[in-house]
């Protein structure tokens, strides 16, 4: 922000100095003033905090040329409060953020935001010129009016610069500009400072080339530079305008001029500007959809054309395929299933001209390729199958822990009513843990380690044993996140199928290993064989993981001194499509 307030500062300040070579001795305010298009620039472009910098800029100006003090300090108010109008009227009428895009942009930057604020700028001077009456002079109502006419028109032709440039051009633009800038500009001083006598209306020539080719943003910039250009050759008695008297006649022809440039050229940009975005958007549309435009001629035959890179069809002309293939002669319009080039197709399609006998003179339609359409189809069902099979597995992780849970209660509920009670508080809270984790796609691990010490609390209870486990797991793998019961599974094997006691405790550890987390979990035991087709288990846990992360997550069991580790690699994060 400060940047852009220095930024502002001295922009300003530089164009108060560029106002000053326009000053005529015979008129105190300027006939044509830029600071004031360029301070209501600033302020579109960087908000309403640069009227600040605007203030900052005119006083160092005013300073360096040695205004009065009262001037000096409190003239640069009026500037900053009818830049900062210009900008509320402007967010008035298209947003918070005013920019130069349309038509309706155009009526707002040449009609609604400039005369108003040039107004009270010029009231707030005219309170500044009684306070001092050696400066007020017997021209003060000339001199509010030019003031008034040089400051709106300076809003007008100025700020639409500086809200034309919102996004870079491309290099093919740049091209252009190359070509049609220095154009208009030596079309300007070939009227205005050479001795030719043309009439200075042959300017339209080249800036509505330039509206037309290069869009708002390359007019808006060549009005404000012809702008400069013509009140320039104005003050030093040149051009066409010069012989049309002195003072106000020769500035009033001046501005009319310039307004009718601006409305004429910036109008004409916004429309070909329109325009151009709906043809784009339709191209865009089309591309994207797999649609190719075709059209016949009795005449010329059969064409089309290539939008994009969605047209699965070659480009113009196209040979070997019969009209009739497309569009059916005796309709007017209609829709037909083809086959061209070895992919099946829909044509949608209108008669457009018919001949004096009756016959299909014209026709016109587009086409869509089924073949993309049917692969994507199978793609959706690929997808929503891989999201059942998913749910599934979610649903078959848990009720064997639960029909275990059960069978043992069924035991201690007779001989110790109180630790059965105890046993089913633990298991619910178990059951209703599991099932939240359950839900989503993955957990930290921190929340998977938690339903793993319940698990382990249920087994010691439900075998009337201590089960001591060694956990080594970093600080920084707890935030990791994992699929829920995926360290759970791995645990129930370890205490269902192998030896867990004071000697031989289960060993479970995880580390953080760059973008992966790394899993192990030791007990004492025998790798045995894993059936086939085997309900739960680490094929569960398999399945699982290829749902979710495909070939990037790995399970490995080894044997090694009678200790079997079952190891888990995958991404410590889960991927970008996954959600809680």
């Amino acid at each position: 922000m400060w940047a852009h307030l220095v930024l502002t500062a001295l922009t300003c300040t530089v164009a108060g100095s560029v106002g000053l070579v326009f000053t005529r001795s015979d008129i105190f305010f300027s006939p044509f003033w830029p600071l004031s298009g360029v301070a209501a620039g600033c302020i579109l472009l960087g908000g309403p905090w640069m009227a600040l910098g605007v203030y900052a800029g005119l006083v160092l100006h005013n300073a360096m040329w040695g205004l009065p003090a009262l001037l000096t300090w409190l003239g640069p108010v009026g500037l900053a409060l009818e830049s900062l109008v210009a900008y509320w009227l402007a967010s008035l009428f298209l947003g918070p953020r005013p920019r130069l895009t349309d038509l309706r942009g155009c009526l707002v930057f040449l009609v609604a935001i400039p005369w108003l604020p040039a107004a009270l700028n010029g009231f707030f001077g005219a309170s500044l010129l009684f306070a001092d009456e050696t400066i007020l002079g017997q021209q003060f109502g000339q001199e509010l009016a030019t003031f008034v006419l040089a400051n709106g028109s300076g809003i007008a032709l100025l700020a639409p610069a500086f809200a034309v440039w919102t996004q870079a051009p491309d290099s093919a633009w740049w091209r252009r500009m190359l070509v049609l800038g220095p154009l208009c500009l030596g079309t300007g001083w070939l009227l205005f400072f050479t001795s030719f006598g043309l009439p200075p209306y042959l300017l339209f020539l080249p800036l509505l080339a330039a509206a037309v080719v290069l869009g708002l943003r390359g007019a808006a910039p060549l009005v404000a530079a012809e702008s400069l250009l013509i009140g320039f050759a104005v003050l030093h008695n040149s051009g066409p305008f010069t012989g049309l008297g002195h003072g106000a006649g020769v500035y009033g022809s001046m501005y009319l001029f310039l307004a009718l440039t601006a409305v004429c050229t910036l109008g004409i940009a916004a429309i070909v500007d329109h325009y151009r975005r709906r043809l784009d958007f339709a191209a865009r549309g089309t591309a994207s959809a797999g649609l190719c435009v075709w059209a016949w001629d009795h005449a010329e035959g059969l064409r089309f054309d290539r939008i994009g890179n969605g047209c699965p069809l070659a480009a113009e002309p196209v040979s070997g395929i019969a009209p009739g293939t497309l569009f059916d002669a005796d309709q007017d319009r209609g829709t037909r299933e083809t086959e061209i080039e070895g992919r099946l197709v829909l044509s949608f399609w209108e008669v457009s001209q018919r001949l004096p006998s009756g016959r299909a003179g014209a026709a016109n339609g587009v086409v869509f390729d089924l073949s993309e359409r049917l692969s994507l189809e199978r793609a959706r069902r690929q997808a929503w199958q891989s999201e059942v099979e998913l749910r599934n597995l979610r649903a078959s992780l848990a009720p064997h822990l639960l029909f275990n849970c059960l069978a043992a209660v069924r035991g201690i509920v007779r001989a110790d009513p109180e630790r059965a009670r105890t046993f089913i508080d633990h298991l619910a809270r178990f059951l209703r843990d599991s099932t939240n984790a359950q839900s989503r796609e993955t957990i930290p691990l921190l929340d998977e380690w938690q339903l793993c010490e319940d698990f382990l609390a249920l087994q010691a209870m439900r075998f009337e044993r201590d089960l001591p486990r060694l956990v080594k797991i970093e600080g920084a793998a707890y935030h990791a996140r994992v699929p829920p019961m995926i360290l759970l599974n791995f645990v129930e094997n370890a205490v269902k199928h192998g030896q867990v006691d004071q000697l031989h405790p289960l060993i479970v550890s995880a580390r953080l290993n760059g973008e992966y987390l790394d899993i192990s979990v030791r007990n004492r035991g025998k790798l045995g064989r894993e059936p086939a087709n085997r309900p739960g288990g680490l094929g569960i846990a398999r399945a699982r993981l290829q749902a979710v992360y495909g070939s990037a997550a790995l399970i490995n069991m080894s044997e090694a001194d009678d200790e079997t580790t079952a190891s888990l690699h995958l991404p410590a994060q889960p991927p970008p499509s996954t959600t809680d």
